[in-house]
């Protein structure tokens, strides 16, 4: 799939599980000044304003040394249309 906005364009594949839930996104992205593989994980899918979120997400960098997870977030709260500054 490949997305344009303006003049940031951006390819990669989404992996879907049986519900239609995204369970992984691949790409290519920079890290550093070397262009490598990337997955972004997705699970966890909770019910949240009648909207399917997912409360778990894991980005990966897949190196040819091996897979390398850099972050890890588990989403404990979520609020929706909330006006109050941060």
């Amino acid at each position: 799939m490949i997305f344009t906005d303006k003049n940031l364009t951006i390819e990669g594949e989404f992996c879907f599980n049986e519900e239609g839930q995204i369970t992984q996104f691949k790409t290519k992205r920079y890290k550093d000044n070397t262009l490598e593989n990337f997955t972004g994980y997705y699970g966890d899918y909770r019910t949240v304003d009648d909207m399917k979120v997912p409360f778990y997400l894991e980005a990966t960098w897949n190196l040819k040394s091996g897979d390398v997870s850099y972050v890890k977030f588990k989403i404990e709260r979520i609020e929706y249309n909330n006006p109050s500054k941060f």
